[in-house]
């Protein structure tokens, strides 16, 4: 695993670390502040343990209170079992979403909708229900600093999220797509991969174009 600190790719996003995993897992966000607020929380394998890097960021056991998901699959949600070990934290899935994690077992569930805010850290994010990847998938928009955490639903260089998993949809992606070239972001932060802080509208347009000659 690795950690990155994104203030030193964009003055902006002070506060706010990336942590990397290997295999198929997400990126996995880690807002500072009083309380830290992580957003999706990688596959949950042994190597990708949260609670190491955490430390490491910190240099002591933080106080996390809350996860917010971008969505419900493995690679996103896998490392719950061990943030809720070791926290008593609010666990936030957009509400279509909430009753697969449920079926898990999953406590403290608390459902977002579209429009919704989230404060993390000394940031303030509205959020964006963009189905197609999944029902519930959501993207993360802070209007200040213009940033954007996007999920599986697009990521740099004009590409997009997959929707033939169960439960997605080409058409909810598209129009999802379609969405967020209506909004101005100057960084993404997306659910694989690095984030990107240069012409980010521009592929967002791209991948939207991307789409609908693939659809």
């Amino acid at each position: 695993m690795a950690i990155i600190n994104l203030e030193n790719y964009n003055a902006s996003l002070k506060d706010i670390y990336l942590i990397t995993g290997q295999g198929v897992t997400s990126n996995i966000y880690v807002f500072g502040g009083e309380t830290i607020t992580i957003v999706d929380s990688g596959n949950g394998a042994e190597e990708n343990r949260i609670i190491p890097q955490l430390k490491e960021i910190f240099s002591k056991i933080p106080n996390v209170s809350k996860t917010i998901l971008t969505h419900f699959h493995f690679d996103h949600i896998g490392g719950l079992d061990e943030l809720m070990e070791s926290y008593v934290l609010d666990i936030i899935i957009h509400k279509e979403e909430v009753p697969f994690l449920r079926d898990m077992n999953i406590k403290r569930l608390k459902e977002i909708n579209a429009g919704d805010k989230i404060v993390m850290g000394e940031y303030l994010f509205d959020v964006i229900h963009t189905p197609g990847h999944s029902p519930g998938s959501v993207c993360l928009y802070e209007k200040k600093t213009k940033f954007l955490i996007s999920g599986d639903t697009v990521f740099p260089n004009g590409s997009f999220g997959r929707y033939d998993f169960p439960f997605g949809n080409h058409k909810a992606l598209l129009q999802s797509l379609k969405r967020l070239t209506e909004i101005d972001v100057k960084a993404m932060l997306p659910g694989h991969g690095l984030p990107t802080f240069s012409k980010v509208n521009q592929q967002i347009k791209l991948s939207f174009m991307a789409a609908k000659s693939y659809f």
